[in-house]
Parts: C-alpha cells; structure tokens; sequence
C-alpha cells in the first residue's frame, strides 16, 4: 500500500524531484519536532521548525529552482535563530552539569553540521556533481535533525 497518495510532489507542471530522494525526506523528521514543540505550548519554534521544513521541501522538489530559494534560506535562519532563542530559555532551567552536557552536544553538532553544509554549498553552485550535492546536503539536513532531537530533549 502507497502511503503517499502521489510519487511526487506537484509544483504546476514544472520539474520535481521523487518523495524517495534524500533531499526530499532527509528534513521529514523535522515536522515531527515542529508538531512536539506545538503540542509542548512552543508555538513560535514549532511554526517556524514547521514552516523552514515545507519551504525546504519545496526547494528541493523543484530541484533547487528559484522560486522557492530565498524564502528556504530566510527561513532556515529564522529556525536557526528560533532555536538559539529556545535553547537559552531551555538550559536556563537546568541544572549547570546538565546544561553544560547538551550545550556540549549541540556545540558538536552545530560544527559538524557547519563542516557538511560548507562542503555542499559550492556543489549546488557549480551544479559541477549533482548526486555530489544531494548527498552533502542530505546529510547536512540529518545534522539539522540531530540537533533538533538534542534540542528538544533539553526542553523537556
């Protein structure tokens, strides 16, 4: 049985990319933090986590077209500084060694995700190896979820 009712997302007759690519389902578990962090009375991080990852999912499934760029990339900031605001009220409350221990975490996590997204960035520029970038990228995206998770969990 399909789950998805359609193999593709539909973007009025222009190009798009599978459901069954990375780009397109590295970023999914994204809208299940934004959907937790609803349910936990965190409307402003959970609408923006919620938000980057449909534009991202646009961006993507018009593979990297122009329509959807500025609006992913402004809102992947705004999840970014979202997040950062978040985590202060969250590690605020906790005890220091706990603190310490998810900062940590997301201080190893923020540099990995930062050494991937470098990495994939020019690719997308030069258009120079596609199946290059996607791969870059989607890790990066898996790196953003990681540190969600992490997130998250030092909220509760």
């Amino acid at each position: 049985m399909n789950v998805l009712p359609m193999e593709k997302i539909d973007l009025g007759g222009a190009a798009s990319r599978p459901w069954t690519d990375p780009l397109m389902w590295s970023n999914l578990p994204l809208f299940f933090f934004a959907a937790g962090w609803l349910a936990r009375g965190h409307a402003a991080m959970g609408l923006c986590l919620g938000l980057s990852a449909a534009l991202s999912a646009l961006y993507h499934g018009s593979f990297e077209g122009d329509r959807w760029a500025a609006a992913d990339e402004a809102w992947a900031y705004v999840a970014l500084a979202t997040s950062l605001g978040t985590l202060r009220g969250s590690l605020a409350a906790k005890p220091c060694w706990q603190a310490a221990a998810y900062a940590g975490a997301l201080c190893l996590d923020l540099a990995v995700s930062t050494a991937i997204f470098v990495k994939a960035k020019p690719l997308r520029a030069t258009r120079t190896s596609s199946t290059a970038y996607s791969d870059w990228h989607s890790a990066w995206h898996l790196a953003v979820v990681v540190g969600q998770g992490i997130l998250f969990l030092a909220g509760a």
